[in-house]
């Protein structure tokens, strides 16, 4: 563990290395996360673009003393000024700092390597920390290939991505014994993954489950589930491919066919229009996928049903549909899961993720849960699984899913599942890569730890 060291100096001797920027964030909590995801689906304003350089699903870090340390925890500068209400900060970097310290009343420190402000780019040079009453977590691990893994280290209360944790924090062990990891303090802001959303919509995802103090308006599973879906997309990493699977007691991959199967669509004057998807169902752009978010929802408006008064995203194009609603009835979550294993496994992706929501237990999948986590893990997939809280859900099976493929569980009862979302998105866009001095192979066990701000915790995949 590195030993800090503050102490005033003015001695310039050392010399300056140049100018230093970048911004301090942390987490947004959950409460405050989901009232501002529904604020933005019922028409409130968002303030999002007030601090650019804030990813989503965090908040700055104002009036942080921000001090440059070397690498004996010698404080050899400040900042010019303690971080502003973006959380942003600058100053001249003395020669010899190796990092950078950052203190606020309330928060663990932010003690991180200097890299993280040489990006070069603004909107990466970000570091977060999380509050003392928060430890940390490794929310996700993943092998990527032979020599490298993948993981995210997160808190345990919003679980959204930790920046900028230095690489001597972190170590690791392959089949019990040491291994050599090199990792960047800088997370993965940029490299493609794949992702596929699969969307219960069996009948029970139809119950009210939240109302809003303002309008009145009563919200169902079915319209909470495609609010965090389109809020998933809202700030879904540009290089980011996204496929869905909707299921009830079978399962559907979306892609050009199963659209052309599904839908009868018509423009406002009934004239009968097809709509073009991707024809392998994969899509970078999140244009591409508003329509099958809104096409889950039973409530949006294009449905014509009485009971269909939602309004369509701006993206979606203002279609009939002819056709009712295709999804009655069971629950197949191990198939949907099997079928997203199924179609990630032909992406060219490193890094793949599967998002499994559901409000009730499997009834009707040929898979079993053992069978899916096996799938999983022989792919080098982690799920994340949501259990949307309803008169069944199987939060042990849904826990040993995402624990056993190197995801994250998260439990929803009405709007939380927004936050969620958002969650996951961050652990997505933010993880970190660690090179192995070790070959894993096919079966492996493989630990990684963590020990910062006073803290050490571990976790393990094991696909012995």
């Amino acid at each position: 563990s590195l030993s800090l060291i503050s102490c005033d100096s003015d001695d310039d001797s050392k010399g300056s290395a140049g100018q230093l920027g970048g911004t301090l964030v942390v987490p947004t909590g959950t409460n405050q996360a989901k009232t501002a995801i529904m604020a933005r689906a019922l028409g409130g304003k968002s303030d999002e673009d007030a601090c650019p350089n804030v990813p989503e699903g965090y908040s700055p870090l104002a009036n942080a003393e921000v001090a440059f340390i070397d690498g004996d925890g010698v404080q050899l500068g400040l900042a010019d000024a303690p971080t502003d209400a973006c959380g942003a900060f600058t100053g001249a970097l003395p020669s010899g700092t190796t990092q950078v310290r950052g203190t606020a009343a309330g928060f663990r420190d932010i003690v991180t390597d200097v890299a993280v402000f040489q990006s070069g780019d603004a909107s990466n040079n970000v570091a977060s920390t999380i509050s003392n009453e928060a430890t940390y977590t490794i929310g996700s691990i993943q092998k990527v290939d032979d020599d490298t893994i993948a993981f995210t280290i997160t808190d345990d209360q919003t679980h959204k991505a930790v920046l900028g944790i230095p690489d001597s924090a972190l170590t690791a062990t392959v089949n019990k014994s040491p291994a050599n990891m090199t990792t960047s303090s800088a997370a993965v802001t940029s490299g493609k993954a794949s992702v596929v959303m699969t969307l219960d919509a069996s009948p029970s995802m139809e119950e009210s489950v939240y109302t809003d103090a303002d309008s009145g308006k009563e919200f169902t599973r079915f319209q909470l589930a495609s609010i965090a879906g389109h809020a998933f997309l809202d700030f879904k990493n540009a290089e980011d491919e996204v496929a869905t699977v909707i299921y009830d007691g079978t399962e559907i991959f979306i892609d050009q066919a199963a659209i052309d199967q599904l839908f009868s669509l018509t423009d406002q004057n009934d004239v009968a229009v097809k709509h073009a998807y991707p024809a392998d169902g994969f899509s970078v752009q999140a244009k591409d996928l508003r329509f099958i978010m809104d096409a889950y929802n039973p409530y949006a408006s294009w449905w014509g049903t009485s009971a269909s008064t939602d309004a369509l995203h701006p993206d979606t194009p203002n279609y009939k549909q002819v056709k009712s609603y295709p999804w009655a009835s069971a629950t197949a979550v191990y198939d949907s899961i099997s079928t997203g294993v199924e179609k990630l496994a032909a992406r060219s992706s490193l890094r793949k993720f599967i998002i499994a929501m559901t409000d009730g237990d499997d009834n009707s999948s040929q898979n079993t849960e053992d069978e899916v986590i096996t799938l999983a893990k022989t792919n080098n997939m982690a799920v994340y699984t949501i259990g949307f809280s309803g008169t069944n859900s199987n939060e042990t099976s849904l826990q040993k899913i995402a624990t056993e493929t190197g995801g994250t569980y998260f439990r929803a009862e009405s709007t939380d599942i927004t936050a969620a979302y958002q969650s996951i998105q961050t652990n997505i866009t933010f993880q970190y890569l660690g090179d192995l001095d070790t070959s894993l192979g096919e079966k492996f066990q493989v630990e990684v730890f963590l020990n910062h701000n006073g803290i050490t915790v571990s976790r393990e995949l094991n696909t012995l």
